[in-house]
């Protein structure tokens, strides 16, 4: 009698997801499978390089294609479900592993990284700079909030984008300990302003300018370069803000400013910091070519995922495509995202020391 029982238990099986469910599964598994395919190839075309930028999203959306194949017990649609997931889900790791590791890592892991830097750690008597970055949104309402943000968060430097002339009204009166360097106003989405602690001391400006042209006959998208010195020592900056990639015209006008800016990058003399609404992510191919042709790296790395735009949508949801990027003889000591404050972006917090 006892073994029946055990005999009985024995032919009890979980109850199996609906089959009805199985079309649904391969049209997701397809879709999902192609779209990483199509990131992959994202160098041909401008529609399949936005593809690239979702990683996180594609690889969660493979990831539950595994378990409901799991679910109807269909091992082959599930292997096949776990290997598109890991495929995207690695693109993250270097986001995620400790500077030092990231750049011994291989090149295709670190995605254009620079091998050979050490561990990115404070040394005793650097100079250190903090630095808020910010896509305000022109049409942003609540900009006294921003103000009391950066007020409170009193970086030494500060560099925006989207400023419009009432932008620029309210920042001069929120803010003022702080010295606009240079300012490019406008009433599309493409005005900037840089701005300096007015009381950090070590901390001058040795040439600015406001770059009508970063890419020829395209005047309307100024850029803002900097020599700055900091305790003594060099810095030179790029403040930049691209055309968003809608259509091929706009992605190739975009190619063409992050183009300029490696080049830029390629030739300073002095450790090189470019930030901004740059309207890519690193998983992007083209962004692997930014860094490798401007001798810069990515801030981001061992710091995690930093989603920054859209704003308020979930983390999960969102990518990062406000950058801030930096060459030789700089260390990032910190590196996070702030609150959106009326804005569809997310502010960058970065603190850099220069190294000896």
């Amino acid at each position: 009698m006892l073994f029946r029982v055990y005999d009985g238990l024995d032919a009890v099986e979980p109850p199996a997801v609906s089959p009805r469910l199985r079309g649904p599964l391969r049209l997701a598994l397809a879709a999902g499978l192609g779209l990483t395919l199509a990131g992959r190839l994202g160098g041909l075309a401008w529609w399949l390089e936005l593809w690239s930028h979702f990683p996180l999203q594609l690889g969660l959306g493979l990831g539950c294609c595994a378990l409901l194949a799991a679910g109807l017990r269909s091992p082959r649609l599930a292997l096949l479900a776990l290997l598109g997931a890991a495929a995207n889900l690695v693109q993250l790791a270097p986001l995620y592993l400790p500077p030092a590791a990231v750049a011994a890592a291989p090149a295709e892991l670190a995605a254009g990284g620079t091998a050979g830097r050490s561990p990115e750690v404070e040394a005793p008597g650097a100079p250190r700079l903090d630095l808020v970055a910010f896509n305000t949104l022109t049409r942003n309402p609540r900009k006294a909030e921003v103000g009391a943000y950066l007020a409170a968060q009193a970086p030494d430097l500060v560099a925006l984008v989207e400023v419009d002339t009432r932008w620029l009204e309210a920042l001069r009166q929120a803010l003022p300990g702080y010295t606009i360097v240079e300012a490019a106003p406008q009433p599309d989405n493409f005005g900037m302003l840089l701005a300096l602690r007015s009381d950090r001391a070590g901390l001058e400006v040795e040439a600015s300018r406001v770059i009508r042209a970063i890419t020829p006959a395209e005047r309307s998208f100024p850029s803002i370069e900097a020599r700055l010195r900091l305790e003594g020592r060099p810095l030179d900056l790029l403040v930049l803000h691209t055309m968003p990639p809608k259509g091929a015209g706009e992605a190739a006008l975009r190619d063409r400013q992050l183009a300029a800016a490696a080049s830029w990058a390629a030739a300073r003399s002095a450790p090189a910091l470019v930030l901004g609404d740059l309207n890519i992510t690193r998983f992007s191919p083209r962004f692997a070519e930014l860094l490798r042709v401007g001798g810069l790296q990515d801030s981001a790395l061992g710091r995690g995922y930093q989603a920054s735009w859209p704003y308020p949508a979930l983390p999960v949801l969102g990518i990062p495509i406000d950058q801030a990027l930096y060459g030789r003889g700089i260390r990032v000591l910190d590196r996070r995202v702030g609150p959106g404050l009326g804005s569809d972006h997310r502010p960058t917090e970065l603190a850099i020391a220069l190294d000896g």
